[in-house]
C-alpha cells in the first residue's frame, strides 16, 4: 500500500492554483502496480485530485504513483509504498522497467517527462541521505 502525504498533495494543489491554475487543470496520474510491468494513465481534473489519490492509494495492489502535467512537462508529486527498496537496487526509480527499453520510442514530451521524474528521484535520494 503506497504512503500519501497529504500535506504535499495540498501544498501542490495550493501552488498550482496560485500559479493560475484552475479546478478543472488537467493532469495525469501514473499507477504502477505490483502484478504489472505495465502502467495505468488516469487523466483528472485538479479539483478530483484528493479523491483520486484516495481511490488509488486504498488499492493495495498499487506500489506506486506519479502526478504529472504532461503539457508542461512537470511531476508534482511522487507517492511510493513505505517499504520499497534502496533508490540504487532499480532502475528506472519508478519501477517501470519497459522505461528503459522503450525510451527511445517515446515522444519527446514523454522522454522530457522521464527525465524529469529520475532527476527529481536523484535529488530526493541524495538529500534524504544528507
Amino acid at each position: 500500500m503506497i504512503r500519501i502525504n497529504w500535506s504535499e498533495v495540498e501544498s501542490v494543489k495550493t501552488q498550482l492554483l496560485r500559479g493560475g491554475a484552475t479546478d478543472s487543470h488537467e493532469m495525469t496520474v501514473i499507477i504502477f502496480y505490483h502484478n504489472r510491468s505495465d502502467c495505468d494513465k488516469l487523466q483528472i481534473q485538479l479539483a478530483e485530485l484528493e479523491e483520486a489519490l484516495f481511490d488509488i492509494g486504498s488499492n493495495h495492489n498499487v506500489k506506486g504513483l506519479f502526478l504529472y502535467d504532461l503539457a508542461m512537462k512537470k511531476p508534482y508529486l511522487k507517492c511510493e509504498e513505505v517499504d520499497r527498496a534502496s533508490a540504487l537496487e532499480s532502475v528506472p526509480l519508478s519501477g517501470h522497467p519497459s522505461v528503459v527499453t522503450s525510451f527511445g520510442k517515446m515522444s519527446p514530451e514523454a522522454r522530457d517527462v522521464w527525465i524529469e521524474i529520475a532527476i527529481a528521484q536523484q535529488q530526493h535520494y541524495v538529500n534524504e541521505g544528507v
